[in-house]
Order: C-alpha cells, then structure tokens, then sequence
C-alpha cells in the first residue's frame, strides 16, 4: 500500500513519514521540496514531490498511483493567499477530488477537536466542511481531530522565554485548555490508516493534561530556569485590535480570535476513551519542552 501524505513536512509529518516508511512506500509532496526537512525525508527514503493543495493539477500527479491519503496540511494563521480559504478549505475539496479519481480507497483527515459549523475560528469551520465533503464521498475516510498542538500553541508562549523576553498571553491565561504532542497525532493517525474498524468514524485525540497559559508559562520558566516574564493582552484590548488592524489583516483577525476563543471556550480534553481503544503513551508538554532545548 503506497501511502501519499499531503502536509508530510509538517510536525505532524516529520513523525509519521519515517514511521511509515518501515512497512510501506510513502509519497510526501511539499511546495518546496528543496527544504532541509524535505531532503531530510527523501533521504529517508520517501519520494518527495512538489504539489500545492490550491492547484488540482499537482494534486492530480501527486494522487497518481497512491492507495491512500494522510491530510495533515493546514494553512493557518494564513499568509497571503495561503490560507484557510485557499488550504483548509478549497485546498481540501481539491485534494479529495484527486485522490477518487486517482483511485486511492483510504483517507485520513487531520481535524481539530471543536470543528463545528457555527465555530469563531475561520480553521474549525473550514475543518468541519471538510468532513462533511468525506462524509458524502465513497472514500473509506478516518477523520482525526486533535486538540491544540504542544508545539505551536504552548511554544508561541514559551519560547519567548528561552531568549529572556517576555510571553505574550492573550487574555487571563486562566482557562484550562488541553494540548497534545504532534508526535501522538502522528502514531495515532498511522495506525488508523491500517485500522478499517474506523472508516466512516471521527476519532479524537488529547493531552495528558489541561493546562492554563499561565501553567504553560511556568512549567517553561522552570525549565529555563529564569523568572517567568508575562504581558497579558486583556480581552477588551483583543476585541478593539480585531476591530480596527484585524479588519485590514485577515491573519491577525484569526489569530485574535483565536486566542479570545482559549482564553474563555471550555477547552478540557480526556482521551481515556480513544486511548483505551488504542492504547499508546502520550506525551506531556514537560517532554515536549525538553525535547526543543
């Protein structure tokens, strides 16, 4: 079974890619397959390929010959016209398009635990038209939502602190939110392809933990060892950037809607259900942190 995984030098692909590699071929493609990361999983022994989810053509080539499909890509915070739109949305429609006519059976769509129709957050309600459009194919589809990834969300905090600066916390920072390791999504998402009892399932992935921003903050602060530094940008001032910058930069919209949404939306996460099915270890955001040092 050759496996194709669109978003392969993501943080998601860089753990699943060399993990598939020891029992099957595996396509990655990239818009840049010159990156470092690239050549990383080339050399690997993935055949990596140039493809762009906003140009079905390249999609139609990367398709050809697969037996399944990993979709880990996303185009948040969104830059120019790589975007939710353009990624998460027609990007998606056109990656399933090919992948039917290209004759691949088995897909399986990384979501985001919360996608829903009527979401804040531009990404959660592209995500859930996504699964809709699987739900309606004659794909035998696996949809993965995860929660917040460690790497991206807990590190947008943390990292600041390695190099003395000050985090940057939208909000209180008092909200219990849950993260999860890229890595685990990654294990997960592998063993789903191979599992036919989850065709036609939404299957959902957590954390350990839920942890507040200001959690987050100390337990880096600890591993850093400096006296944790925090500017919280309250609420009010949130809501009146959206309304005045956010109007003329989409991206800064979404992010700041984003963070009003962690700071107030019930974000607690258990994954004993998921995790009892298949079991596996995951990993804690202390781990996480170590591991970037």
């Amino acid at each position: 079974m050759t496996l194709l995984v669109v978003g392969g030098t993501s943080k998601v692909g860089r753990v699943l890619v060399p993990l598939a590699l020891r029992s099957r071929p595996v396509r990655v493609t990239t818009r840049d397959v010159g990156s470092p990361i690239a050549r990383e999983l080339a050399a690997a022994g993935a055949d990596v390929v140039a493809a762009d989810l906003r140009d079905r053509a390249s999609l139609t080539r990367a398709t050809r010959g697969v037996d399944a499909v990993v979709a880990s890509a996303h185009g948040f915070p969104g830059v120019g016209d790589n975007d939710v739109d353009s990624v998460d949305r027609s990007g998606h429609r056109n990656l399933i398009g090919a992948a039917r006519s290209a004759g691949a059976s088995r897909f399986v769509y990384l979501s985001a635990v919360g996608a829903a129709p009527d979401h804040p957050v531009d990404l959660f309600r592209a995500k859930y038209e996504i699964e809709q459009a699987l739900a309606g194919s004659d794909l035998e589809w696996t949809v993965l939502r995860a929660t917040p990834f460690m790497e991206f969300w807990a590190a947008s905090v943390g990292d600041p602190m390695r190099s003395g600066r000050r985090a940057t916390v939208f909000g209180r920072g008092e909200n219990p939110i849950n993260f999860v390791a890229a890595g685990d999504v990654a294990r997960l998402a592998l063993r789903l392809v191979d599992d036919l009892s989850s065709i036609r399932e939404v299957v959902e992935l957590g954390g350990p933990e839920n942890l507040s921003m200001n959690e987050v903050v100390h337990r880096f602060a600890v591993a850093t060892g400096a006296a944790p530094k925090v500017k919280h940008v309250s609420p009010l001032m949130l809501k009146a950037m959206r309304a005045t910058a956010g109007r003329f930069n989409r991206t800064l919209a979404r992010q700041i809607t984003a963070g009003l949404v962690m700071d107030s939306d019930p974000l607690t996460f258990d994954a004993s259900a998921t995790l009892a099915r298949w079991p596996m270890p995951v990993t804690a955001l202390d781990d996480v942190i170590r591991a970037s040092a």
